[in-house]
């Protein structure tokens, strides 16, 4: 094997590595985020303002979903990717538009960010017709469906909960759900 032959494996040795620790970091600092969020949800006087509180809480878990869904969607072999990147934008757009809707409900501002409803809805929609897709498309060939199903399934069930549990979240803040 000659030199370059082995500089060029080391360097691909080191690429997937780093690749690989890349995701690890990015996952951590996403389930950070949503922990953290998790954690000023329960404290709401933390920041001396509940309503201060709840805002970074929201945008803490809206920075880890998004995050999580991106960094999820890197573990896809599929060139597509799962979705989970669609539905965590998706959810951003859609939480920063529920926020403005609530605090600001004015015909010209609704008017304003209708775009990111619309936008945010896409997301969503599109992500989990992604997620089903891949999903289920494990079926096609018999002898690769079982390992492929059972490798996705609990990804999307552990991406599906984050977003259950965002929204409930959310939906608590607002005083929407109790």
């Amino acid at each position: 094997m000659s030199t370059t032959a082995v500089k060029q494996n080391k360097e691909t040795k080191k690429t997937i590595k780093t690749e690989k620790e890349n995701i690890q970091h990015g996952i951590a600092i996403a389930l950070s985020f949503l922990v953290s969020s998790f954690l000023l949800f329960l404290l709401p006087v933390y920041l001396f303002n509940n309503a201060i509180t709840y805002f970074v809480s929201i945008l803490f878990a809206i920075i880890g979903v998004g995050g999580l869904g991106i960094e999820l969607n890197k573990l896809s072999s599929n060139p597509k990717g799962l979705g989970l990147d669609n539905l965590g934008i998706g959810l951003v757009l859609g939480t920063i538009w529920t926020i403005f809707y609530y605090y600001f409900n004015l015909w010209w501002i609704n008017l304003i960010i209708l775009p990111l409803m619309l936008l945010g809805c896409y997301g969503i929609i599109l992500g989990i017709i992604n997620i089903f897709d891949n999903l289920f498309s494990s079926f096609s060939s018999p002898e690769k469906s079982k390992g492929k199903f059972f490798i996705k399934l609990p990804v999307v069930i552990a991406q599906l909960a984050g977003f259950i549990l965002t929204i409930m979240q959310i939906l608590q803040i607002f005083k929407i759900f109790k």
